[in-house]
Parts: structure tokens; C-alpha cells; sequence
């Protein structure tokens, strides 16, 4: 028997289908951007350093979401740093409440989240909770390269007094290298050594070790009123003092 003509079809007006094709596309469209919007909200860790400049560094991985090499100073009230600073040299990280890398980049906003002496996925022990690191400002932001067998580049932070030097990872080794340094550099000379456009070469592909002292070269140029003014080159001795934070980027 044929049952082709026992019932009817059944469709839809052209004007419904449309309206449900809407339908379906708005919805997904808005899945995709709940989606979106979630995945970029993330916990990020930091290591927190220094004493006369407060700083973070963000633990980067090589994960979309994480894959950048952040270093920015901050504020706090002066109770909090003063019982941040009661820790001495002591490793401290820090556990923001989620929220967006890149947003944050664009536009830095204050960061509120606990503090742990040591390391807040290993051993570390609580000892700061709801505090907000303000007056955010980001001195170096740059995208992780992976290895390609370069040598290994270090940038400095911080004062002529309170010195660090944070290893790049920019195609050397996968590793964060947080070193506390000294510098003979006078004081008009440091303000050449210091910022993320500052990048000394190791003397060997391998990370730099404690107590090692090393030269870095300095350029720059000579305030005058000629046009063409004179470019200085100095040699500096920077000498890496002991290991702050050291581990591999996963």
C-alpha cells in the first residue's frame, strides 16, 4: 500500500522557518561568546618581588590563554606592604581572582587575591587574603616564543639598590628565572640599564648562575645642543646575586 498520500505534509510557513533559523543562529552565536567570554576569565598566577618597587610576574605557560611574559609594578596601602615586606627575602606568590589577560593588558585595573609564602601550587601557606594590588602600571609584555636553541636573554627591573633580573622567554630555554643582582653602574648610567628594552646576553646558552658576574653593554646618547649628538658606550659588571623563583614553563 502506498502511504504517501495518507497524511499530509506538514511545513512550515517561509516566514517561521526563517524566524527559526534566527532563532538558532542568535542562539548559537551567543553559546559561543558565553563560551568565549568564560574561557577567557583564568586564574593567574604571579610571583610577587621587590622591595622599593612592588612588583608581579605573571606565570606564563604555553596555553593561549596564558601564554604571556608579564611583569608590571603596583601599590599598597602602607600597612599591607610593610606586613608584605615583613617576609624578607622569602618567595611570595600571588592568586588573583579570575579574569581576563588580554582585557587586563589593555587596560590594567587593580588585581584583588591571597598571598602565599611560596609557591601557591606546592607548599605555599596562605598569609594574605582579599588583597588588592593597586596603581597597576605594565613594564614588559611580550607573547612566549618556544625553544629554538637561542641564548638565553635577561631583562632588568627595579632600583640601582633593589635589582632583578628576569630571564626571557623569547627562544631560549622554557624556564622562569627570577635573579636578585647588584650593578656597579652609577646612577646616570642605570637609567640606561634598566627597562624591558634593556636585553644582556648570557654568556652561554645555559641559564645564569648565582654569584656569577658578567658585563653588559651600554649605549646611548649625550644630551647636548648639537644635532648630531655623540653616542657613550659603557660596560657595565652586573653580578647575579642568588636565585629568587626558578621553574619550568609548562
Amino acid at each position: 500500500m502506498n502511504f504517501s498520500n495518507t497524511f499530509p505534509k506538514i511545513t512550515l510557513p517561509l516566514l517561521s522557518q526563517g524566524v527559526t533559523m534566527k532563532v538558532l543562529l542568535t542562539f548559537l552565536a551567543l553559546s559561543l561568546f558565553s563560551a568565549n567570554t568564560y574561557a577567557a576569565k583564568a586564574t593567574h598566577g604571579m610571583v610577587l618581588f621587590g622591595k622599593e618597587h612592588l612588583m608581579a610576574y605573571h606565570l606564563p605557560m604555553f596555553h593561549k590563554i596564558h601564554a604571556k611574559q608579564v611583569v608590571f609594578s603596583y601599590t599598597l596601602p602602607q600597612l599591607l606592604k610593610d606586613q608584605l615586606l615583613s617576609y624578607q627575602d622569602a618567595l611570595l606568590t600571588f592568586v588573583p581572582e579570575p579574569f581576563d589577560l588580554d582585557a587586563f593588558l589593555a587596560a590594567p585595573h587593580p588585581l584583588k587575591g591571597d598571598v602565599y609564602l611560596g609557591h601557591f601550587e606546592k607548599d605555599g601557606e596562605l598569609v594574605m587574603s582579599g588583597v588588592t594590588l593597586e596603581n597597576v602600571y605594565v613594564q614588559y609584555n611580550k607573547p612566549l616564543k618556544k625553544p629554538e636553541g637561542l641564548e638565553n636573554h635577561y631583562v632588568f627591573f627595579g632600583t640601582q639598590t633593589d635589582l632583578y633580573q628576569v630571564h626571557l622567554i623569547d627562544g631560549g630555554l622554557p624556564v622562569d628565572h627570577i635573579l636578585k643582582a647588584s650593578t656597579t653602574a652609577k646612577p646616570w648610567e642605570f637609567e640606561h640599564l634598566i627597562g624591558w628594552f634593556s636585553k644582556p646576553k648570557s654568556s652561554s646558552p645555559e641559564l645564569i648562575n648565582e654569584g656569577e658576574t658578567w658585563t653588559v653593554t651600554i649605549s646611548y646618547e649625550t644630551h647636548c645642543r648639537l644635532h648630531d649628538c655623540p653616542t657613550i658606550t659603557k660596560k657595565l659588571e652586573v653580578t647575579s646575586e642568588r636565585t629568587y623563583f626558578k621553574d619550568d614553563v609548562m
